[in-house]
Parts: C-alpha cells; structure tokens; sequence
C-alpha cells in the first residue's frame, strides 16, 4: 500500500494528531494525548489527506504511535461500506527523526507555552505534547528504517 500510495520516494510525511484535547492557557498548540486509540490525518505524498488510525502508547517523556489502517475511500470513514488498507506508519522525534516517538511537552518544553491544569489528564497514561503535527515515517515493503 505503501508504494502505491508514492512513499517509495519519501518515507516521511507530517501526520496531524486527531483524537486529542486542549492543553494550553492560550492558542499555544499544546494538547493532551492519551494511551490508546489514536486517530490522525496523514498527508500524502500526492498532496491529499486521509485518515489514519492507530493506537498511541505515553511515557513520561515521549509518546509514541503507530498506525496500521488508512481510509482512502473518503473522510469520514465511520459511514458503512467504508473500509480501511494497511499501512504501517509510526511517529518519530522532530528533533531527530532517526528516533521514535515524539518528545512530551515536559521533557521539552516550548517556551512562552502555559500548561492550563484544568484542561489537562494527568496519570501515567497521559502527557502533554507541543503541538498536534508530528513526522511520520511510513514503511516500505523489504526496507528498513534509514539509518
């Protein structure tokens, strides 16, 4: 799916976490994230955007995701007769993309960013990050991560 879809010239891509919540005082982009079901929008290399779905798993300082199912056939997939391709995609640091997962807002921390308590989940299955965009890498088929 992967080659059909153009990544074969590019594995990495900018995926816009979806099932997420507000985690700032101001319009900062600071959001809570949650272990579990994690819905996105994967941009593709074509320029188009489709959703992705997944599941997350929080650390005190990092996040990590994977997806595994994309819908082509629409935006909304939760429409009957809609049905999800196999993709295998995951989340790595922005900072080094050689890494996976993505920093938490705690382990670094964007600057001028106010954490509003009330609006954040708190435990071991949660964590801010610093913004909802985050790089992917996507898989190829017999490739491995580049080095």
């Amino acid at each position: 799916m992967a080659v059909q879809l153009g990544f074969e010239k590019g594995p990495f891509t900018n995926i816009e976490l979806a099932t997420v919540t507000d985690a700032g005082k101001e319009k900062t982009g600071l959001i809570n994230v949650r272990s579990g079901p994690m819905e996105a929008w994967m941009l593709l290399p074509d320029g188009s955007i489709r959703r992705v779905t997944g599941e997350a798993k929080v650390f005190p300082d990092r996040v990590y995701a994977q997806f595994d199912r994309i819908y082509l056939d629409g935006l909304y997939p939760a429409t009957p007769g809609r049905v999800p391709s196999p993709i295998c995609a995951v989340v790595v640091s922005d900072r080094d993309r050689t890494k996976f997962g993505v920093l938490t807002h705690a382990a670094s921390p964007d600057r001028g960013a106010e954490v509003d308590p009330a609006k954040v989940v708190r435990g071991r299955e949660a964590a801010v990050l610093n913004a909802p965009l985050v790089f992917a890498y996507v898989q190829l088929p017999d490739r491995h991560f580049p080095d």
